[in-house]
């Protein structure tokens, strides 16, 4: 996030709706979620007593989300490098001898 977006009214504004938003999400779930000691996603949420949050998302899970970015990023590579060498054989020296 760009500091430049911090100083408009209309990002903050949106900012603290979606940040209500998750937060009104988040009681809700919380409200309704029934206590399982053997949750598989516990470890994500940081349900532990005594325990700080772990991050620890799955790779497979991060590639999916950003994959679009990523195949955009690349494809622009590819064609650079694709037709670059044509361009560049396509020019003449001027130098005059």
């Amino acid at each position: 996030m760009t500091p430049y977006l911090l100083f408009q009214r209309f990002f903050r504004y949106h900012d603290h709706l979606y940040t209500q938003a998750l937060e009104e999400k988040r009681k809700r779930d919380e409200a309704n979620r029934p206590e399982d000691p053997m949750d598989p996603m516990r470890a994500y949420r940081g349900d532990d007593e005594n325990s700080s949050p772990n991050y620890n998302i799955p790779y497979w899970t991060v590639f999916t989300q950003c994959f679009g970015q990523c195949f955009n990023v690349f494809f622009t590579f590819f064609v650079t490098l694709t037709i670059f060498p044509a361009v560049l054989a396509g020019t003449e020296n001027i130098r005059i001898y």
